[in-house]
C-alpha cells in the first residue's frame, strides 16, 4: 500500500494540476491525501484523480481560496470519512486484502499560533476515541528540534507546547524518513533562506506493529514550497511487464502513419486471419522502437530534470541555484505538458 501526503500549495495553477498528475503516475499511491488546494472549483482535480484509479475522494473546499483539503483512494480501499474540518480529514481504513482496520488522519497545522490549540485538541478528540491503529501525516507546520532547521529564528525548545510534547499526548511516534532531510523551503537566496521539516508522518505502537516495514520517502518539491511525503508499506516491489497500448500522442507525430502504412503494405504469406495476427504483432513491435526513439526522450528528459532539482535541494539556496531551479521546474512543466495529450 501506497500513501501520499502533499501540501501543493494551491492547485488551480495548470502547473501544479500537471505535477499532481505526473506524480500520480509516477508512484500510483492507494491514498492521497492534499492540503492546500486553496480552490473550491474541484473538478479538474477530480479528473486528474479519476485518471488514477482514484475514484473516490472528499474534499474540505478552500474558503477565499485559502486552505482547503482532499482525500482520495482507489477501489483496492475501504474508506469511512469520520471527521472533517478545516485543518484534517479523520478516516477508518480497511485494505481489501487484510481485515484490519486502522485510522488515518490527514493533516494540516494552522500556521497562525490561536488557531493551533483548537487543532491539537481536535486530534487528542481523535485519540482518546480510538485505541486501534492510527497514522497521521501531513504539514505539522512545526520542528521537532533544531536539527530540523535551518535558517531563520533559532528553534525554542522550552516552548510550550511544542510539537515534542503534542505528539507525546497523543502517543504518536515519528516514522522517519529517507531522502533530502528538509521538507519545506521559503526560497529565498543567501543568509535569507529558511528550510525545515514541517512535514512529516506518525503512527502509534498498533499501526507500527501492523505494518513494520513502513518506510517514508521525502519527494523534491517542484511546483510547491512543500515536499511531498511518500509512504509505501512494502518499499520492494516486483516489476511485471507494462502491456501493449495504442498512444493516443503518437498521432500528433507525421511519422506514425507511414510507419504503420509500411507494416501494413509489406507482404505476408498466409490466410487473411494469420496475415492479420503476424501484421499486428509486427506493427506493435515496430511502434514500441518508434515511441522509444521518438517519444522515449521525454521520459528520460524529465528524469534527468528531477534528478537535477534532488541535487540541488541541499545546496546553499544563492541566487544563482535558485534561478537554475525555477529554469529546471519550467523545462519540466513543458516536458509535462507535452505528455499530457497521453493521459
Amino acid at each position: 500500500m501506497k500513501i501520499l501526503a502533499w501540501n501543493c500549495r494551491g492547485l488551480a495553477r495548470p502547473a501544479a494540476r500537471r505535477m499532481l498528475r505526473d506524480l500520480l503516475q509516477s508512484h500510483k499511491p492507494d491514498i492521497i491525501f492534499l492540503c492546500e488546494i486553496k480552490t473550491s472549483h474541484t473538478d479538474k482535480i477530480s479528473s486528474i484523480l479519476l485518471s488514477s484509479n482514484l475514484i473516490f475522494s472528499n474534499f474540505v473546499p478552500a474558503v477565499n481560496k485559502a486552505g482547503g483539503l482532499c482525500l482520495a483512494w482507489t477501489a483496492s480501499v475501504s474508506v469511512n470519512i469520520i471527521l472533517e474540518n478545516p485543518w484534517m480529514i479523520n478516516a477508518l481504513i480497511c485494505l481489501n486484502a487484510t481485515p484490519h482496520p486502522w485510522q488515518f488522519t490527514g493533516v494540516h497545522c494552522p500556521a497562525v499560533s490561536c488557531f493551533k490549540p483548537v487543532f491539537w485538541q481536535s486530534l487528542n478528540e481523535i485519540h482518546q476515541s480510538f485505541t486501534g491503529p492510527w497514522l497521521v501525516m501531513g504539514d505539522f507546520n512545526a520542528v521537532l528540534s533544531q536539527v530540523e532547521k535551518r535558517g531563520g529564528k533559532p528553534f525554542a525548545s522550552a516552548s510550550r507546547n511544542s510539537l515534542g510534547d503534542e505528539l507525546d499526548s497523543c502517543n504518536l511516534i515519528d516514522l522517519g524518513f529517507s531522502g533530502y532531510k528538509f521538507t519545506w523551503s521559503n526560497k529565498r537566496p543567501g543568509m535569507t533562506n529558511i528550510q525545515s521539516r514541517l512535514d512529516r508522518g506518525v503512527a502509534n505502537a498498533e499501526w507500527c506493529l501492523l505494518y513494520p516495514k513502513a518506510h517514508i520517502l521525502h519527494l523534491p518539491p517542484f511546483t510547491s514550497d512543500h515536499s511531498p511525503l511518500l509512504l509505501d508499506t512494502q518499499p520492494t516491489s516486483v516489476n511485471r511487464p507494462r502491456p501493449f497500448f495504442f498512444e493516443e500522442m503518437w498521432l500528433q507525430d507525421f511519422s506514425c502513419e507511414s510507419l504503420v502504412a509500411d507494416v501494413c503494405l509489406a507482404f505476408v504469406a498466409g490466410n487473411p486471419i494469420s496475415q492479420m495476427h503476424c501484421l499486428l504483432r509486427r506493427l506493435r513491435t515496430k511502434l514500441r522502437k518508434w515511441n522509444r526513439r521518438v517519444f522515449g526522450w521525454c521520459h528520460d528528459h524529465i528524469n534527468t530534470i528531477k534528478a537535477k532539482l534532488e541535487e540541488l535541494q541541499p545546496l546553499d539556496q544563492t541566487s544563482d541555484v535558485l534561478a537554475l531551479q525555477e529554469h529546471l521546474q519550467t523545462d519540466l512543466d513543458e516536458q509535462l505538458t507535452r505528455l499530457q495529450i497521453k493521459w
